[in-house]
């Protein structure tokens, strides 16, 4: 663990937040907000895997495997 959980989950939330704020500062009317793929488990960099279907959809059940896939969770639902 390079940081601690409550310290990855403050800087994504900062992040997001900051990301809002300037596009409503800007005017910019729609933002487009990309999940990752660590909501579902998955994480290219450690190799191959079984996955039951791929490539993934939306619907593929989550199964975050660190504070980041359950940071990208929280964050799709509250989006």
């Amino acid at each position: 663990m390079l940081v601690p959980d409550s310290e990855l989950f403050q800087a994504n939330v900062r992040s997001t937040y900051n990301v809002v704020e300037a596009a409503c500062k800007l005017g910019v009317k729609k933002i487009i907000i990309a999940s990752s793929e660590t909501t579902y488990g998955v994480c290219f960099a450690q190799g191959d895997a079984d996955y039951h279907s791929f490539p993934l959809e939306e619907d593929y059940d989550v199964d975050p495997e660190d504070s980041y896939g359950h940071f990208s969770i929280s964050h799709d639902f509250t989006n």
